[in-house]
């Protein structure tokens, strides 16, 4: 489905996306991609936004990151999240600009200011890791919980891997597997693979100690 939510956000958006198949692209896809250069690791756990597949064939308009730069510039001035969240990955990932994390954090924290579950989540990582901000495992974790609670799988599951390994918090067990049961319900394959794994052990324990009565 094509959402047009802006005239600026678009045009960046044509001008990320024409590109060769092969190459990679911090404006690819609904979930992220490694890139082939030095910020793989770091850029690797950033969700990337989903962006019109129809703008990227048959237009003529050559690949451009600098010009993307600008436009997604320009439609988050005027508040567009999703051009606010793009435009810090493009930060984040030094396309069509330098590198600088903390111009990404600042875009990032705009989308979150409004809701946007997938720059919370974002937040949460860089906090996690230090990427443009001191690295604090709370600050993350409260990220998380708002992405979470947003409904985004990928931060339901991760809240749920807090508590179950017990990091910043106690550890709860229970606590995690509600949330990996909330994530796998919405086609998580790590959070099914730990719910049923938790569930099947509940299971046998519950077994165990029926046939001991």
């Amino acid at each position: 489905m094509l959402v047009v939510l802006d005239g600026n956000h678009n045009f960046g958006t044509l001008r990320c996306r024409e590109r060769e198949p092969s190459t990679p692209s911090t404006c690819d896809s609904g979930h992220y991609r490694p890139l082939s250069d030095g910020n793989s690791r770091r850029i690797s756990r950033l969700q990337i936004g989903r962006v019109p597949r129809t703008l990227t064939n048959g237009l003529g308009v050559p690949r451009d990151y600098t010009v993307a730069l600008k436009w997604y510039s320009k439609a988050a001035a005027r508040n567009i999240v999703v051009a606010q969240f793009n435009l810090a990955l493009m930060y984040a990932a030094g396309r069509g600009t330098d590198e600088d994390y903390a111009k990404a954090v600042k875009w990032l924290r705009r989308a979150a200011q409004q809701g946007y579950a997938k720059a919370e989540y974002s937040l949460g990582v860089m906090s996690e890791n230090g990427w443009g901000v001191m690295q604090d495992h709370a600050e993350a974790l409260n990220w998380y919980r708002e992405a979470a609670l947003h409904g985004y799988a990928e931060a339901q599951f991760t809240f749920a891997e807090f508590y179950y390994h017990g990091k910043v918090v106690a550890q709860d067990k229970a606590m995690a597997l509600s949330w990996y049961q909330k994530a796998a319900a919405q086609g998580h394959a790590g959070a099914r693979v730990k719910f049923d794994a938790m569930f099947n052990k509940l299971r046998s324990v519950a077994h165990d100690a029926a046939g001991a009565g």
